[in-house]
């Protein structure tokens, strides 16, 4: 995923959005770090901030909080960075779980049933979607047609994830 930003009533009139570390060949000089950014949805110019300007619990609004349930570590580059929103008062609440990915931002959603709630929106919720998100556009077509057998291991190797529970 390139970017995951969540919004709604336990927020308020704040956001949260996270990002992936970026770093190419038209960037060399200036990359951007794996970060996040809480913002209001009356001004959208939040900051950018990395995990480690995040030294503990950050209250986002009265119900959630943004911190670090992983750092990072030496061995892994940053790879192990996860940032957490967690929703709710309590330590078993339900709670969002971002990491850095090799190609990607990694999302996991866990104990949503501590929301109350039995219906998610968005993409990856409990409501169906269109076909438009399952059908490929021309440019994915075309990529996929001149992959090599090395790239589709690879890729599924670096895969980004999402995985939601609800217990």
């Amino acid at each position: 995923m390139s970017d995951v930003t969540v919004s709604g009533s336990w927020l308020g009139k704040q956001m949260v959005s996270f990002r992936p570390m970026r770093k190419n060949k038209f960037n060399k000089d200036k990359s951007y770090p794996f970060a996040a950014r809480v913002f209001s949805t009356e001004d959208l110019s939040g900051p950018w901030r990395p995990p480690e300007a995040f030294p503990g619990k950050e209250e986002v609004s009265g119900l959630v909080t943004i911190g670090l349930a992983r750092s990072k570590d030496e061995k892994s580059g940053g790879a192990n960075e996860t940032f957490v929103l967690t929703v709710g008062l309590d330590p078993n609440s339900a709670a969002i779980l971002v990491s850095q990915g090799t190609h990607g931002l990694h999302a996991e959603l866990h104990r949503l049933g501590q929301l109350g709630e039995t219906h998610l929106g968005g993409l990856l919720g409990t409501e169906g979607r269109s076909n438009t998100e399952e059908n490929p556009t021309k440019e994915c077509v075309a990529m996929q047609a001149n992959r090599t057998r090395l790239m589709i291991e690879e890729e599924w190797l670096a895969r980004p994830r999402v995985l939601a529970t609800w217990s």
